[in-house]
């Protein structure tokens, strides 16, 4: 408990000097769902509405955006532009009104690059409906859910100038009908709160937070990069408090001059003492997901260790900045 209040007396202290910022951070990601798409009964006719907000120190860049997304689509066929929204809303008006509707355009993707899109207003099993179609996949919907694509928008735009005003301000703004935190059931973040290179691998450390279970939720953020800057870059997430842990072990075993040698059940790493070094060798397996299968091999001393876990214990102190600043960021949705 000392230890914490020693690090949020010296996190509050640099705070004071640094430039007045209302997002005190160098690095974060922010997501807010305005469309609760996940809801009870929607998540198969209903589109996914995302207001975000990102610093990132290392390019020096801050962005905001506003996505809708149908994952009723397969990955890289997913979004929805401006003109695709357009379609889509008038599709809806079409299907309420009972009129047979139907337009095909050309919508960006991410793979292929582009991808024809068709809208249609029609009957199915007896209601109006409005499929919307790319390739073979075919997403159906209520007409209501223009209204609340609508409604979605409005919210998510709105939220969208009061992010842009919490990046560029130092004092906080007065919330009005065309500014103001997006109303939602909860937030994703992901904030950076430091990396630690262990000759081989980065050891990056955050704050993150989501609410896709009901209830919003904070945890510590452990994830392995490799192969920054080149063709071979990645990242992995996973259990790596049971990695720190193997690797504390290892040099406790140093000290009594024993060996140490520890592989997972699921073998997804392997800790190993080397006694000439004193240093740890860590290698990692890469899932299916990467084309290089070839593990990733790191070497962590005692001083990386420090670093790592001196990062852990800023944990609780980010979190509670996050918890008392929730309302910057969305208000609870009725």
């Amino acid at each position: 408990m000392k230890a914490l209040s020693a690090i949020a007396i010296i996190f509050l202290a640099t705070l004071s000097q640094a430039r007045a910022e209302l997002i005190p951070f160098p690095e974060f990601y922010v997501s807010v769902e305005t469309n609760d798409f996940l809801g009870k009964d929607r998540a198969k006719n209903a589109l996914s509405v995302t207001v975000r907000v990102a610093k990132d120190s290392e390019n020096n860049r801050d962005r905001t955006s506003v996505d809708v997304n149908c994952y009723q689509f397969s990955a890289g066929v997913r979004g929805f532009d401006e003109n695709d929204r357009k379609m889509f809303l008038a599709t809806c008006l079409a299907a309420k009104e009972g009129r047979e509707f139907a337009s095909t355009i050309v919508s960006p993707a991410i793979t292929p690059r582009h991808i024809e899109t068709t809208f249609e207003s029609r009957q199915v099993d007896g209601a109006w409906r409005v499929r919307v179609i790319r390739e073979k996949e075919v997403a159906l919907f209520d007409p209501e859910e223009g209204d609340r694509l609508r409604t979605a928008l409005d919210e998510a735009r709105a939220g969208e100038v009061w992010f842009q005003s919490l990046l560029t301000g130092e004092t906080l703004p007065e919330p009005t009908e065309q500014s103001h935190p997006p109303r939602s059931a909860g937030y994703y973040v992901v904030s950076k709160i430091g990396e630690v290179d262990a000759r081989g691998f980065i050891y990056r450390v955050s704050l993150n937070c989501d609410s896709f279970g009901g209830d919003v939720t904070y945890h510590a953020g452990h994830t392995i990069e490799f192969g920054r800057g080149g063709s071979d870059w990645g990242s992995m997430g996973g259990s790596w408090p049971e990695l720190l842990q193997n690797v504390s072990a290892a040099f406790e075993a140093l000290k009594q001059n024993l060996e140490y040698n520890f592989v997972p059940e699921d073998r997804k790493f392997h800790v190993q003492l080397n006694g000439d070094t004193g240093e740890v060798d860590v290698t990692f397996a890469r899932s299916d997901f990467f084309t290089d299968r070839s593990p990733v091999i790191g070497h962590v001393g005692e001083t990386q260790l420090r670093q790592i876990n001196v990062l852990i214990a800023e944990v609780p102190v980010r979190e509670m900045w996050f918890k008392n600043h929730e309302s910057l960021f969305f208000n609870h949705a009725n």
